[in-house]
């Protein structure tokens, strides 16, 4: 799309010292129309942007057919003038896009322009042949085109996609990492301030991990956090998620949820973690569990539930403690 504008740009330098009527004014919206394209181009992952690039893509074509056709009928009497050109014009569209709704019009119009000029002003039937032919040709490249365009960009696009979506994921668990689940924690922050929606957070950790490393191998350690990983995941609702915030340690946001929703589900994950199949050793966790306070910051809602979760180690582990709402914040 860029190196099409940049191309399209420079091609009307000259074209604007015609001497034709009305054509330097064809020039000024074909300039127009190519800088809303590149404005477009820079902004074109918002969707309002997307629908007036394509129009101002079907304008710059539509205009073009007409400059051709008029620069033909002014300068040159034979109508042969405007067959090359806009037949070379048809293969625009499919450069310019791998929508279906911005190729099939801007072809439309590369071919019904021309077609229209050669039936108004007449046309010999052998040139009628030789533009069909040349038309024929034409419209087989267009389409190619377009669908190796569309082939390409799209593999690029799910590349990317799968690269953004690996990049947001813990390599082991395949859970969220901290960077994605503070972008969906701060989100839910922001909506339970505004709404005054409940919010709540549990902080997990595994029970005596570093003894089931050094007892049973590191392997082991790796299959107890994916075991209990898959074990989070089925055992929470959709709006709920889970990231592994590092080593042993996973979070799990819990919006429109209480501090007794918040129980009901650490007490329904410890169930599920306490019968994990296929493993070596047993596992347990502890968990605390905050919920929002009026104007709390997430940091410090975070640092609740830690501080809940050192509780329960401390009176014994396997267990889940509630976090004060009058404690006094720690540094997160």
């Amino acid at each position: 799309m860029l190196a099409v504008i940049i191309l399209s740009l420079l091609s009307l330098i000259p074209e604007y010292f015609i001497q034709v009527p009305n054509y330097p004014l064809l020039v000024k919206a074909r300039v127009g129309a190519a800088l809303v394209l590149l404005l477009g181009w820079c902004f074109h992952s918002q969707r309002r942007c997307i629908a007036i690039t394509h129009a101002a893509a079907l304008f710059y074509v539509l205009t073009m057919s007409i400059s051709i056709c008029l620069v033909g009928h002014v300068l040159h009497e034979d109508s042969r003038y405007i067959m090359p050109y806009s037949v070379l014009l048809m293969l625009l569209p499919g450069l310019l896009s791998i929508d279906f709704m911005l190729f099939i019009p801007c072809l439309l119009c590369t071919i019904l322009v021309p077609v229209l000029y050669l039936w108004w002003f007449g046309c010999t039937a052998s040139q009628w042949v030789m533009f069909g032919e040349m038309l024929l040709i034409a419209l087989m490249l267009s389409f190619l085109l377009f669908l190796s365009n569309r082939h390409i960009l799209s593999n690029m696009y799910n590349l990317l996609d799968s690269l953004r979506e690996a990049a947001g994921r813990d390599a082991l668990t395949g859970l969220l990492n901290r960077t994605s689940w503070y972008v969906l924690a701060k989100r839910a922050h922001e909506i339970s301030h505004k709404t005054g929606s409940a919010l709540a957070v549990l902080y997990i950790d595994i029970d005596f991990f570093k003894m089931i490393n050094d007892s049973y191998g590191h392997i082991c350690g790796d299959a107890v956090l994916c075991a209990l990983s898959r074990a989070l995941q089925q055992n929470l609702r959709e709006d709920e998620s889970v990231a592994r915030f590092g080593g042993e340690e996973f979070v799990v946001l819990l919006p429109m949820s209480t501090l007794e929703d918040a129980q009901a589900v650490a007490l329904r994950l410890h169930r599920a973690i306490n019968s994990l199949p296929g493993l070596e050793c047993a596992v347990t966790v502890s968990v605390g569990a905050a919920e929002l306070l009026p104007g709390e910051a997430l940091d410090h809602l975070i640092s609740r539930a830690d501080r809940a979760l050192l509780q329960a180690k401390d009176a014994g582990r396997n267990q889940t403690c509630l976090a004060d709402p009058m404690l006094t914040p720690s540094l997160f």
